[in-house]
């Protein structure tokens, strides 16, 4: 059950909570989707008619299309494959993709900027815990720029105060309030 699908104007990725890196501007957005599962209760008395709900689930993501700035640069941050460069030509490097189940995949802070925000977090669009969907989709080719869509998807996560949060919308700096209770 969709509880949003949002179109987003052109934004700016900031990509990571420590050391930021700026992964460029999004191709006209950008879609925010926002899903939340929920479990019907019923009772003896009310039959087949719900007599409330509870939430099963939560599940929020980001879909984004951004010019091929270096392809390269992104399967880098974004993914595991693991960058090798020889010792005597350091421009000379290699990507290696791992064939191995179980390498743990990347997952950072994914903050959507709006662009004309000033710089202000005020209109942000923030995943805290962010990871790229493994889908790399070829999306057009304007005067030789390539684009790419990309999926997001926010995991939960837990700051250092034992906090859990999913995402935002706004100021990300204004501390959560939901306490976490279990594992993560």
């Amino acid at each position: 059950m969709a509880l949003l699908e949002a179109t987003v104007g052109a934004s700016r990725l900031l990509w990571g909570a420590d050391g930021e890196v700026d992964l460029g501007v999004t191709r006209d957005g950008g879609r925010l989707h926002i899903e939340i599962d929920v479990i019907e209760q019923r009772s003896v008395y009310t039959g087949s008619t719900p007599c409330g709900f509870f939430v099963g689930g939560r599940r929020v993501w980001a879909e984004v299309e951004v010019a091929e700035r270096s392809l390269l640069d992104l399967l880098d941050r974004l993914t595991d494959v693991a960058q090798r460069a020889e010792a005597e030509h350091e421009t000379n490097v290699a990507r290696d993709v791992p064939p191995f189940a179980g390498t743990l995949w990347p997952s950072d802070r994914l903050c959507l900027r709006p662009l004309g925000a000033g710089g202000a977090a005020g209109r942000d669009i923030v995943l805290w815990k962010a990871a790229l969907r493994p889908s790399l989709e070829f999306a057009a080719q304007e005067q030789e720029a390539r684009f790419f869509r990309l999926r997001f998807e926010a995991l939960v996560d837990v700051d250092e105060a034992g906090r859990a949060r999913l995402a935002r919308f706004g100021d990300w700096e204004i501390a959560p309030t939901y306490m976490f209770v279990g594992g993560a």
